[in-house]
């Protein structure tokens, strides 16, 4: 029953942006709150519909309708429901009037909510003889002040999987979007997102008949894949670097140094996943690898457990176990 509730959720969200954005522009009660307000830093709040599948925002301010500045945006995922999101907004001139609002992005299109005003104290005394002290740009610490770490059980098998950042930076571009967005505690959001966990970890989950799996990666850029059917096995596609330059190098007899390469770390717990190289495909169960792409070809090292390597190309499997690794050549 919950799978077909959430796949009808899915089913109608592309086309849902407009009406929640727009709901959240004409509603007095969803504008910015702006509170705890000195001489250079504000306080703000938002209540939010969110959009849906596809759905990020962020916070634009400045000292006129141009809102010369503006947060990163932040994933809000496919689930439904009002919320409240903020944030400090530090570096602020004092005694001076800014507009800040809220904007939501997505398949509709961005649609900003509407703006407020504030104005921020003056500074009660001098902190250094001016011109000594440089200006700066205003930044916003992000925040969520509702829950913003999403239920495992979220996760739909070949619909949703469930994202919750674990250290450092991670940030998630979804379907219908065009711009990464950083994943603050957590969002669940559509199979065939891309996710950047260069500078961070990410903990995911997706479920694989009706019972949830999870493993932890870092240190790249990947594409969570899954199908409605079959055993859930989860897809892990290493994305990112232009590759081209392979087969032009050694078409020349070039070396690979200085060549594009690109890795992926992964820990499961006896789930479903899989990563996928240029190369070879490797099928994990309790395992802890990582998965490298070079000139030279895919590298599948193994550090806990086994791995199953499929080569691309010819097809041959091996098993590479404990401190082993394996390297599929790459394909001309």
């Amino acid at each position: 029953m919950r799978g077909k509730a959430l796949r009808a959720l899915i089913a109608g969200a592309c086309s849902c942006l407009g009406i929640a954005a727009a709901a959240l522009a004409q509603g007095a009660d969803n504008s910015t709150r702006v509170f705890d307000v000195t001489p250079t830093s504000a306080q703000v709040t938002a209540v939010i519909d969110p959009p849906g599948r596809g759905g990020t925002y962020r916070f634009e301010w400045g000292t006129d309708d141009s809102f010369q500045f503006h947060s990163m945006p932040v994933a809000l995922g496919i689930e439904q429901g009002t919320r409240e999101v903020g944030g400090t907004i530090t570096g602020l001139a004092p005694s001076t009037t800014y507009l800040v609002r809220v904007m939501l992005t997505g398949r509709g299109g961005p649609v900003a909510g509407p703006a407020t005003t504030f104005t921020t104290l003056a500074q009660p005394q001098p902190t250094a003889p001016q011109g000594t002290v440089p200006a700066r740009a205003p930044v916003l610490q992000p925040r969520v002040t509702a829950e913003s770490t999403p239920d495992p059980d979220q996760a739909e098998q070949g619909a949703a999987v469930v994202l919750a950042a674990e250290s450092g930076t991670v940030a998630v571009k979804q379907p219908g979007t065009n711009e990464y967005a950083t994943l603050v505690g957590g969002a669940t959001v559509p199979v065939g997102s891309l996710v950047d966990a260069r500078n961070g970890t990410v903990r995911l989950v997706t479920e694989a008949d009706s019972a949830t799996q999870e493993a932890l990666v870092r240190d790249g850029k990947f594409q969570v894949l899954q199908s409605s059917r079959g055993s859930g096995t989860t897809d892990l596609v290493l994305r990112g670097g232009d590759f081209s330059s392979c087969r032009r190098a050694r078409s020349a007899g070039g070396s690979d140094r200085r060549r594009p390469r690109r890795s992926l770390w992964a820990r499961d717990r006896h789930g479903r996943f899989r990563t996928r190289g240029l190369n070879s495909v490797a099928t994990v169960r309790g395992t802890t690898w990582r998965t490298t792409d070079t000139c030279r070809g895919t590298t599948t090292s193994v550090y806990t457990g086994s791995v199953v390597v499929r080569e691309r190309r010819s097809g041959r499997r091996t098993v590479v176990r404990k401190g082993q690794r394996h390297l599929a050549p790459f394909r001309r």
